[in-house]
């Protein structure tokens, strides 16, 4: 994958917030294993634009990624969602940024306000990228217009509950790196499967096969998962 997350560091978020859904995102990219050849995590700070950040290629192990996104600050200030996303589209998501072909391209946003004239903005991030948007707090989130679909988009009313938003997100994970495998018809769908549970917990079940594995293949793959 290649995880882009957007992070509100508007004056109405506060530091304590902020830095809870610093700490969170750690957490959430702990369970994947981070490299060129693995999963490219980028992190942007935005309010009326996208502020302190760093792209997919910048920070090829875990030790790397984790010590620059300690790094980010809270400049706080005021909201531009619409700015950002196009911002986001143009910038995130090209091969000097470190996108790479072929493997599933996603922005996570988190927003505490909400902006106008989102239609066009979001429409450009969700043509390169499949966008979750989860809002938090008491202000109104168009989530429902950023994300690629109502399913991609959730809120809560409370930043103590942001905890329900990561576990929402982790299954979104999960779920589009299954849908990408699934699409995969070739020889490289049963290293599909292989990266997706050997390198994250997307371990669950209901999982369905394409129908060109065989039936050891199929049966090797129930095991690893679980395992």
């Amino acid at each position: 994958m290649d995880l882009v997350f957007l992070v509100d560091g508007t004056y109405t978020v506060g530091i304590a917030t902020f830095n809870v859904i610093m700490a969170q995102i750690k957490d959430l990219v702990n369970e994947y294993e981070i490299g060129p050849d693995d999963v490219q995590v980028a992190v942007a700070v935005y309010g009326r634009e996208l502020h302190d950040q760093f792209q997919l290629n910048d920070h090829l192990t875990k030790t790397e990624l984790f010590a620059a996104i300690d790094g980010l600050s809270y400049p706080a200030g005021l909201t531009n969602t619409g700015n950002v996303l196009t911002e986001t589209a143009t910038t995130k998501f090209t091969p000097s940024a470190g996108r790479r072909e072929n493997v599933p391209a996603i922005t996570v946003l988190f927003a505490d306000g909400t902006s106008s004239d989102l239609d066009g903005p979001a429409a450009s991030l969700q043509a390169v990228s499949t966008v979750i948007a989860l809002g938090f707090g008491g202000a109104l989130v168009d989530t429902d217009v950023i994300a690629t679909g109502p399913e991609y988009a959730n809120r809560v009313y409370d930043a103590s509950e942001l905890s329900a938003l990561f576990n929402f997100t982790a299954d979104l994970l999960c779920e589009i790196g299954r849908t990408y495998c699934e699409g995969t018809h070739d020889h490289k769908t049963l290293d599909c499967y292989k990266a997706l549970w050997e390198k994250s917990n997307c371990t669950e079940d209901g999982y369905s096969f394409p129908d060109n594995l065989t039936a050891t293949e199929i049966a090797n793959l129930d095991a690893m998962r679980t395992e």
